[in-house]
């Protein structure tokens, strides 16, 4: 588990949200698409016990 800290959209997805066509190859045509999977924060220490606990990671959840 990571306590999400901060979230972003990446260039990517700007891209892909600007254009409707692109939008759609990647999503399908289901709306509204969710942008914004990019995330980091600290590991939360109850979640993985084998970590070292202070360590903050950065991941795209898709």
């Amino acid at each position: 588990m990571v306590e999400v800290k901060v979230v972003s959209i990446n260039p990517v997805d700007y891209k892909v949200r600007s254009n409707e066509d692109g939008l759609n190859m990647i999503y399908g045509t289901d709306h509204p698409a969710i942008l914004g999977w990019d995330i980091a924060g600290p590991v939360v220490p109850w979640a993985i016990k084998s970590l070292n606990l202070t360590r903050v990671i950065m991941f795209s959840a898709r």
